[in-house]
């Protein structure tokens, strides 16, 4: 997550991937979901946003600057984003989505505005790590979804 006009969405997806550990809150529930809920929501959001990517990035030749992998890219992530926002995380989840959700629109209206592909690359920078008791509990239920395994969601990451 290399070469340039690809570059963003590969660091696009592996910072989706990381985000998606809690990018599920902002906006959505006010938190008190199950971590059930909350993963399979999160997994399918991952799952939907991957094969749009995988779909708008088949043509290379389509993404030749950042304007034009702006606007490749602006469906799928304003999708991902929109979807994040409904689910509802474990309350003791929340704070990590709020800052995730609030890093990734951020970078969301960079693109928007002008194609600024930088903001995707460094999404992720923003956001404090999670205690790890509550990624190994998340992960126990990513291990049981399918939707998880075929994204290849990993909340230990």
């Amino acid at each position: 997550m290399r070469i340039r006009p690809l570059l963003a969405a590969a660091g696009l997806l592996a910072a989706t991937s990381f985000l998606l550990v809690f990018a599920a809150c902002g906006g959505g529930g006010s938190g008190g979901g199950s971590d059930e809920a909350y993963v399979s929501s999160v997994c399918k959001s991952m799952l939907k946003f991957q094969d749009s990517m995988t779909s708008v990035t088949k043509d290379p030749s389509k993404l030749k600057d950042p304007t034009a992998i702006a606007k490749a890219f602006a469906e799928p992530f304003d999708q991902l984003l929109k979807d994040l926002k409904t689910a509802n995380p474990p309350s003791d989840v929340k704070t990590y989505h709020d800052q995730v959700v609030a890093a990734f629109s951020k970078a969301n209206d960079a693109l928007k505005k002008g194609g600024d592909l930088s903001a995707l690359e460094a999404v992720g920078n923003d956001i404090p790590k999670a205690p790890q008791a509550i990624e190994d509990r998340l992960q126990k239920v990513a291990d049981k979804n399918a939707d998880c395994k075929k994204a290849d969601v990993n909340f230990n990451k």
